[in-house]
């Protein structure tokens, strides 16, 4: 029989409650944050240092995800911009050679 004392306690509730892949990377995240509050109070750091490190840390990740969401909704933009460009070119192209002169007879 297996024992569920030689598992971590969190391997037990992830195995017993599959969750989504959002929730389970902001889990391990919130996780991360803490090991490393935890860290800086077992390094000596002053309480209020570690817990400014640890909002500062969750504010720096904050602005990354912004940055990046925002060039690719700007690059998705500006590749959609392009593609009705490129478009309206080819329509008005082959509307410009359909009614041109020589093909008058």
């Amino acid at each position: 029989m297996i024992t569920l004392e030689k598992y971590h306690p969190e391997k037990i509730e992830e195995i017993s409650a599959p969750k989504s892949r959002i929730k389970r990377m902001l889990k391990d995240y919130m996780r991360f944050e803490n090991r490393i509050y935890w860290w800086m109070l077992g390094k000596g750091y002053h309480p209020f240092a570690a817990t400014l490190a640890k909002y500062l840390l969750r504010i720096t990740v904050s602005c990354i995800l912004i940055y990046v969401i925002f060039n690719l909704s700007v690059f998705t933009f500006k590749v959609f911009f392009l593609m009705g460009v490129v478009i309206l070119m080819a329509v008005a192209s082959h509307s410009m050679h359909r009614h041109s002169y020589y093909h008058r007879y």
